[in-house]
């Protein structure tokens, strides 16, 4: 089922171009110089009075770049209290490292995933893995494909798992990963309209497999200054009992870019 699943996904994504969110520039024909670009996202709410509640929602992710190198981080944490109740406390960072052998048409990609998630009763992931990437530029747009392997390590909050016969708070595993980055900018670059599609699955079980998906509209509004409003879209078929297989979030933002690009 999870690789009937993927195969249709990747199939409607190619024929449907969407676009990629994170922006990516070329190696530069210049091996010693590098390049670098710096997103920095925060927002937060606080409520008083009846209802109580504190928000805050930071962002850090920077792309570094030479002829030979890429270097991309992402980084970022949600807090949620309400009504004196802690409902979020999540970290998550992936880190991946890519290196262009012989430009970009084929080259190797190591990666590393952290993860913490209170809703989702995550007490820590790790995962880290090698895999081989391809890109491809045209005008306005550019796709990048992975495909890997890779160990997971996640202690759970929970032992008691749907569609999976392995009981335990801790899950060590083998996995085979694809992700699928694009983007398409138009209106003089000030509209970007971008997706990262992550999906990873089990190899000592055919029903854990994973889906993330991340579409994503942004507008410039000045000079290092843009808004921005994403669609998260999480699909886990083994999960804790309790919880909902499949997850979604409608999140809005300020992005403040930092480039020499």
């Amino acid at each position: 089922m999870g690789l009937r699943v993927f195969q249709y996904f990747i199939a409607v994504l190619f024929i449907t171009n969407i676009a990629f969110g994170q922006e990516t520039a070329e190696p530069s024909s210049d091996s010693t110089k590098w390049k670098y670009q710096i997103d920095l996202n925060v927002s937060g709410r606080l409520l008083t009075g009846t209802f109580n509640q504190f928000i805050f929602s930071p962002r850090f992710d920077f792309d570094i770049h030479s002829k030979r190198w890429h270097i991309n981080n992402i980084t970022h944490y949600h807090f949620n209290e309400t009504n004196k109740k802690v409902i979020e406390d999540n970290w998550y960072q992936m880190l991946t490292i890519s290196y262009f052998v012989k430009g970009n048409k084929l080259f190797p990609t190591a990666f590393y995933n952290f993860e913490n998630n209170l809703m989702f009763r995550v007490n820590s992931r790790h995962l880290a893995g090698l895999g081989l990437s391809t890109q491809k530029r045209w005008k306005q747009n550019f796709v990048q494909f992975d495909i890997g392997a890779g160990y997971e390590n996640t202690l759970f909050n929970g032992t008691d798992f749907e569609n999976s016969a392995i009981a335990g708070s801790r899950r060590d595993k083998e996995l085979l990963m694809f992700r699928l980055v694009q983007q398409h900018q138009f209106w003089q670059n000030r509209i970007t309209f971008s997706n990262v599609i992550f999906y990873r699955h089990s190899l000592s079980e055919g029903q854990d497999f994973f889906i993330r998906a991340a579409p994503t509209l942004s507008f410039k509004v000045a000079k290092g200054f843009s808004t921005s409003v994403s669609y998260v879209y999480r699909f886990e078929n083994v999960y804790l009992k309790n919880l909902s297989n499949t997850n979604t979030a409608l999140v809005f933002g300020l992005i403040y870019k930092i480039k020499n690009i």
